[in-house]
């Protein structure tokens, strides 16, 4: 059985109200997204179906973008940059919400091995209006990102591959508080252990400090996919994972009823 405990798709407004004031997520997805047993796996495996937030391209990276999309928006860019690999889903992602919201993207891509995925991917890119630079190896592609001059141009947005920004942070927050709303509807138990993908670790770092916020006792564990280091710079490390925790509880009023003491702790497979 597949349930999906329809309510309110940010939960995390409802803790705090005030938050809505200044950052109005855009809706994007299909929320909140499935819970589901895998009983193949045995009688306590469970999924949260997160790979179904979007019709067309679903998944973390799309969950990400109506928090990023908000702060796009927000301020008042018109042109998107984001870096990551031949076959990027992030690069992907944001190609598909630039073209809905109405806006320019340009991915910076790095060298991976070629795969029919790898093609896929670059011909969704490029489907969704993206202009798509293979600047060859990972340093070249990140200098190009940057020390890009276009910082300079007030219409540009420049997003770190993955999405990892603080913002985009909050949307695993409230996923997190998703599951909780879908504990208390007692669509699913409560997982002693959440396992995640890691890449850019943002979706790692939301979960993380949802799930303590909740007042979940739930282990979040992140197998980690990604280098933990592009170049001289860290991407996929726990230092990385307590940053966005830091960032994104700072941007959170403080009208929260159960302080946290200090950050929860990063656990990595």
């Amino acid at each position: 059985m597949t349930q999906t405990g329809a309510d309110n798709a940010w939960p995390l407004l409802d803790v705090f109200p005030t938050l809505g004031q200044g950052l109005a997520p855009v809706a994007l997805c299909d929320l909140p997204t499935a819970v589901q047993p895998m009983s193949a796996l045995g009688a306590q495996a469970w999924v949260k179906r997160d790979d179904l937030t979007h019709k067309t391209y679903g998944g973390n990276k799309t969950r990400k973008f109506e928090f990023i999309a908000a702060e796009i928006l927000a301020k008042n860019k018109t042109h998107v940059v984001t870096l990551g690999g031949t076959g990027t889903n992030h690069g992907v992602a944001t190609a598909m919400v630039c073209q809905q919201l109405g806006l320019k993207s340009t991915v910076i891509t790095f060298h991976q091995p070629n795969s029919a995925f790898v093609k896929k991917n670059q011909s969704l890119m490029k489907y969704f209006g993206a202009k798509v630079i293979n600047a060859g190896p990972i340093a070249l592609a990140a200098l190009r990102f940057y020390l890009n001059p276009r910082r300079l141009h007030k219409d540009y947005y420049f997003l770190p591959g993955g999405g990892a920004v603080p913002v985009a942070t909050l949307s695993y927050i409230n996923a997190a508080f998703e599951l909780k709303r879908q504990i208390d509807h007692q669509l699913c138990p409560e997982p002693a252990e959440i396992y995640v993908p890691v890449g850019s670790a943002s979706t790692l770092a939301g979960l993380t400090l949802g799930c303590a916020l909740a007042g979940m006792k739930t282990k979040v564990i992140g197998i980690q996919v990604l280098d933990s280091h592009m170049g001289p710079i860290e991407t996929c490390t726990e230092s990385v994972v307590k940053k966005l925790m830091t960032q994104a509880l700072e941007m959170l009023p403080n009208e929260y009823p159960q302080a946290l003491n200090g950050l929860p702790k990063v656990i990595f497979a």
